[in-house]
């Protein structure tokens, strides 16, 4: 009656891409979210708990071994057999969190390989160790800072990654990073998911710092 049409294999595929769109690696629970905002207006006639085993089963295809989504399991399975009184129906142990196995899709593993592969590679522009330490002096950075800081610079490869709890001075770090390889290598332009950590690096030196959505909008303008 509302001229909508239910397709399952649709609904499954995008409720798919937009949990991996989300999270580099998901759950089960991610992707049943994604599933019930897809599920058309034509359903409304369904009772409760003929929407909760629609999205079950709908979430069950996703996840098969072989679906055309090509969804990974990334969480190990179980290497030695458990004992019926140890396991759940899932087939998972009974001290393994409810919910905890974690999926990606096939595209997005590889898309991550050919990341890695090439940012690892080295060849990219280093900043020389003497330009290093003489920096190191003047910046004023704790012993873990100091560590990332003549880690970063002196690599070489083309990407590096700094992992740390808020609050730990990465923005610190990421400013005097800024003003060595501004003064030895050349320009750099500062990258953030929103727009008070743009304003965060700006106040820490970094100059030409933008939000992500800012700036790829603006350079689809230009183009």
């Amino acid at each position: 009656e509302s001229g909508l049409e239910f397709d399952p294999a649709k609904v499954v595929r995008t409720a798919v891409e937009n949990a991996q769109d989300s999270k580099s690696a998901w759950r089960r629970g991610d992707l049943i979210v994604e599933i019930t905002k897809q599920l058309p207006d034509c359903l409304g006639g369904l009772e409760r708990h003929q929407v909760r085993a629609l999205v079950n089963e709908l979430a069950d295809a996703a996840l098969q071994s072989g679906a055309d989504t090509e969804v990974v399991r990334l969480t190990a399975r179980n290497l030695v057999p458990l004992p019926p009184e140890l396991t759940r129906e899932d087939g998972l142990s009974v001290y393994a969190r409810h919910g905890a196995v974690r999926y990606a899709t096939k595209a997005h593993l590889e898309r991550e390989g050919r990341v890695i592969e090439q940012d690892t590679e080295l060849g990219a522009p280093a900043v020389s160790r003497e330009a290093i330490e003489a920096a190191v002096a003047e910046a004023g950075l704790n012993e873990g800072q100091e560590q990332a800081f003549r880690s970063i610079l002196a690599s070489g490869r083309r990407m590096e990654v700094v992992a740390a709890p808020a609050g730990t001075g990465k923005s610190r770090l990421a400013g005097a990073i800024h003003d060595t390889w501004t003064q030895e290598c050349g320009p750099v332009i500062g990258l953030t998911v929103s727009q008070r950590a743009a304003r965060v690096l700006s106040e820490e030196g970094v100059r030409n710092a933008q939000n992500i959505a800012k700036f790829l909008d603006v350079h689809r303008r230009l183009e």
